[in-house]
């Protein structure tokens, strides 16, 4: 599942009036040290522009917990044991790659019902020839669930921003005016791709 997220969703403190600042490799100040328990090696490695371990590690179990809570299937959850940091773009360190790959989100989603659904229906077919309980249907659903933004446990993508009263929910795609925030300000959001089991 990709996840787009931010800092405020994750309840992680990072301080936004030095996210520009990062792009000249001052990580240092970016993160409060306290809330985050960082030791020494942190600290030289926000120092060196490396986002620490300890942070990453932040990140998926806060993801955790909101998936925990949200999830349509209890017995789901995010495989968070080990990871690589080539799951996360950090939008303070690559806004232009952060944007892409959200941009490409609603595009995937449209041809994928598209695509499910020729699988299971030919313009012109009789109707009584639709095969019923197949793994094409069962794509076609996920994909019909997707474009309605309906999210659940096993969804290809997910949005875990927080809601008009601050409380982080999941959902499949941002709305119109979280995209219109994450063009804005993309160094206040991040993806995460993590396994669901």
């Amino acid at each position: 599942m990709l996840i787009i997220t931010n800092w405020k969703a994750l309840n992680i403190n990072i301080d936004n009036d030095l996210t520009h600042e990062v792009k000249n490799g001052r990580l240092e100040d970016l993160f409060n040290v306290e809330d985050l328990g960082l030791d020494k090696e942190d600290l030289k490695q926000l120092k060196d522009g490396i986002v620490p371990q300890s942070v990453y590690r932040q990140i998926l179990d806060a993801l955790s917990s909101g998936f925990n809570d949200c999830a349509s299937d209890p017995e789901s959850y995010l495989y968070t044991s080990d990871f690589d940091v080539d799951q996360f773009t950090l939008g303070f360190k690559d806004s232009d790659k952060l944007i892409a790959e959200v941009d490409r989100i609603l595009p995937g989603i449209k041809r994928g019902l598209v695509n499910s659904l020729s699988k299971v229906y030919i313009p012109g077919m009789d109707p009584a020839g639709i095969k019923e309980d197949t793994p094409d249907t069962y794509d076609l659903q996920k994909a019909a669930r997707a474009l309605d933004n309906s999210w659940h446990s096993y969804s290809e993508w997910g949005t875990y921003l927080e809601n008009g009263c601050g409380y982080a929910y999941f959902s499949v795609f941002p709305d119109p005016g979280q995209m219109r925030d994450i063009h804005e300000r993309p160094e206040d959001y991040l993806l995460v791709e993590i396994y669901v089991k």
